[in-house]
């Protein structure tokens, strides 16, 4: 007996010879194919219809309902018997069979929580090959989601300082508070931030030019980011650079910088301030 160790798939062809007692050549020839089988699974999960792998997530009102999605889809190239889909916060979601190229999805339900949330998704399944041959694949993936408390939160912008402005950029900091009175622990999340330019010859009307912004942000407890959305506790400084989309003309007997935030919960509340220039 002779044996050989190959990987991946594999066609040869086997060819014994010798002699027969009388001298005279014999052989014989025995074709042989292995098809190495490649399982693999990919799971996506998501929180109310959001991907949501990096933390904060979606923004969800404590007490709302949350539906996670887990959409595991079998990229190998065998079909795959008994995958479960785990999550490391709910426990065992489902078990499902998937043929090759296709996807299975499977939900759980719950009730928001408040502050930062993160679970995982885990779709695992043990392959038994023709031989006997025991492999586990899995994939995993995070999904987040951050619960804002049911009291209404509230913010106050205290002070919009310009450092530099020369009519086609201006740059300066961004003072805003937690109103909200609900201890050092709650965090507020400010979700729009729009800052423009107005001016005016005369008279009540002004005119508006839009700014091309970006924000870096750093939080009372130290926490800092970029962009939006902005998640802080107690009171968060923001520095700002932007460009205007426009010129101020010359003509111009007034002019200021507007800047207006929005918060989570809050649709259709803006919290304004206006710096003059």
């Amino acid at each position: 007996t002779c044996t050989v160790t190959v990987t991946g798939d594999f066609t040869n062809l086997a060819t014994a010879s010798g002699n027969d007692p009388n001298g005279d050549p014999v052989s014989d020839e025995d074709p042989s194919t292995v098809d190495a089988v490649k399982p693999s699974v990919d799971i996506e999960k998501s929180t109310n219809g959001e991907d949501a792998d990096e933390a904060p997530g979606v923004f969800v009102i404590e007490g709302d309902p949350v539906v996670w999605t887990y959409v595991v889809t079998n990229d190998g190239d065998v079909d795959l018997t008994g995958v479960v889909v785990t999550d490391d916060m709910l426990g065992t979601i489902c078990t499902v069979d998937i043929a090759v190229g296709d996807s299975a999805t499977c939900t759980a339900d719950g009730i928001a929580v408040a502050g930062q949330y993160e679970n995982l998704g885990t779709a695992s399944v043990d392959y038994t090959d023709d031989a006997g041959n025991v492999v586990t694949v899995s994939d995993q993936d995070y999904s987040h989601y951050y619960g804002v408390g049911q009291n209404q939160p509230s913010i106050q912008i205290e002070d919009v300082t310009v450092e530099f402005f020369d009519g086609d950029t201006i740059s300066g900091v961004i003072l805003i508070s937690d109103q909200s009175e609900m201890g050092p622990d709650f965090e507020v999340a400010i979700t729009e931030l729009t800052q423009y330019v107005e001016w005016k010859r005369g008279g009540k009307n002004w005119n508006r030019i839009d700014l091309t912004c970006t924000y870096t942000w750093t939080d009372a407890s130290g926490d800092s980011g970029t962009g939006l959305p902005i998640v802080f506790n107690d009171e968060v400084t923001i520095d700002y650079s932007c460009t205007l989309n426009g010129s101020i003309p010359n003509s111009a007997k007034q002019t200021r910088l507007v800047t207006e935030a929005g918060i989570f919960s809050r649709t259709g509340m803006t919290f304004t301030y206006r710096t003059p220039l």
